[in-house]
């Protein structure tokens, strides 16, 4: 649609490019003729309607027609420009569009990684938990049964009192 009514700014552009340096010429021609011709009753070849049919009729709107051209020529430059800006524009949103559904599954499975995470970090607790428990009670047993040796230790060699010190520690 937007692209529509700029190819029509520039046909309208384009027409008025031609039809103004039309119009002046006949306008200023006319007069010219108008004022030698009718006014003045020379009809015929005159210097002083020439030199100013074309400076006036033919210069100005040539000169008019250039800077037309001109304006036409940047219009056309802008349509481009804008028309490529908006193709990039679609892109960017079609990348950005992208990029995010790349980031929300990546953000689902990290989520669900650490949900894992947790739980596994939850088993490790609990297995640590459970070893420490079940290694109290004989630990506790040995220690008690060290406890026991070491009170009589002035009867057990020098060696074996050594070593269950160094248990018992």
């Amino acid at each position: 649609m937007v692209s529509i009514q700029k190819n029509n700014l520039l046909r309208r552009v384009n027409s008025i490019r031609f039809t103004i340096p039309f119009i002046l010429f006949l306008i200023v021609t006319s007069y010219e003729v108008w004022e030698h011709w009718l006014l003045e009753g020379k009809i015929g070849y005159d210097l002083h309607l020439t030199s100013e049919v074309l400076f006036f009729g033919i210069l100005g709107p040539s000169a008019v027609f250039v800077v037309l051209s001109y304006v036409t020529n940047l219009l056309k430059n802008q349509l481009a420009i804008s028309s490529k800006l908006e193709e990039l524009n679609r892109n960017q949103e079609s990348i950005i569009a992208e990029r995010t559904n790349a980031l929300e599954l990546r953000n689902v499975e990290l989520a669900q990684a650490n949900i894992e995470l947790q739980e596994l970090d939850q088993l490790k607790s609990d297995f640590v938990s459970l070893v420490s428990h079940e290694l109290r009670g004989p630990l506790t047993t040995l220690n008690g049964g060290l406890e026991v040796a070491l009170q009589y230790a002035e009867k057990l060699p020098q060696e074996s009192r050594h070593i269950l010190g160094g248990v018992q520690k």
